[in-house]
């Protein structure tokens, strides 16, 4: 599985995910700056699976009809790795589906 982890996440995220898949980040790929509907599909023409984000306003700025690739919402409170890595486990749940809906998974914090 190829992810791409958006500007709110670096390398110490990528490096909690390595177990998961093929992980990239936004600005290592070349992506900085871009619109969300242009990474999308920067994303996808890049072969990418999922994009994970903590941009919770795309879910309201994209239609999930066209989606290209699966986007992976996070809603924590910040996106240091101790707070992201509770949601590892069910990250790896959705990316191991053999054919990952390309629609928005939102992943809510419990605290």
């Amino acid at each position: 599985m190829k992810i791409l982890l958006d500007e709110h996440f670096g390398q110490d995220i990528a490096i909690l995910l390595h177990d998961v898949g093929e992980v990239h980040t936004v600005r290592g790929m070349g992506f900085s700056g871009m619109a969300n509907g242009q990474l999308l599909r920067a994303a996808a023409d890049s072969n990418f699976d999922a994009l994970i984000t903590a941009d919770a306003n795309m879910v309201h700025q994209q239609n999930e009809a066209t989606l290209p690739i699966a986007v992976i919402v996070i809603r924590s409170y910040g996106n240091r790795p101790e707070r992201v890595k509770p949601f590892v486990p069910t990250i790896a749940d959705l990316l191991s589906e053999d054919h990952l809906p390309k629609r928005f998974h939102v992943l809510t914090s419990a605290s």
